[in-house]
C-alpha cells in the first residue's frame, strides 16, 4: 500500500514564503458566508414552547419572538432586528435541529 504524500500550500504574508500542509477537514470546509440578519436561524437543537409573533407584525429589537426548550431550560429568544415578520417556519409543540431557518424578517431603515 502506497502512502499518500502530504499536500503542502505555500502562501506569501509580509513578503515572506511560508508552505504549510492542509489537512482533509480543512480542504473540505465551506467558506465564510456574512450572517443575513433578516432571516433567524435556530441557535440549539429544542422544543419550541410557544410562538410570540405572527406574519405581518412589527417587531422592535428586544421584541419577545418565541421560547425554546432546550437541554431542560427554557430560552426566551427575542429580536435583534427593527422589522416585519414576513415568514414563520415553526409552531408550537415542533421540534428543531440546529441552524434551521425558523423566521424571516424584511428589515426597517434604523432611526
Amino acid at each position: 500500500m502506497e502512502q499518500e504524500k502530504p499536500k503542502y500550500k505555500t502562501f506569501l504574508l509580509d513578503d515572506v514564503k511560508y508552505k504549510t500542509n492542509h489537512c482533509v477537514k480543512f480542504e473540505k470546509r465551506k467558506p465564510y458566508q456574512k450572517p443575513n440578519p433578516g432571516i433567524l436561524k435556530s441557535f440549539l437543537p429544542g422544543k419550541i414552547l410557544k410562538v410570540a409573533v405572527k406574519v405581518g407584525d412589527e417587531v422592535n429589537r428586544g421584541t419577545e419572538l418565541y421560547t425554546l426548550e432546550a437541554m431542560k431550560m427554557e430560552n426566551i429568544v427575542r429580536s435583534s432586528v427593527h422589522g416585519k415578520v414576513v415568514k414563520i417556519n415553526i409552531e408550537k409543540g415542533s421540534k428543531v435541529p440546529k441552524n434551521e431557518v425558523l423566521m424571516e424578517f424584511e428589515l426597517f431603515e434604523s432611526e
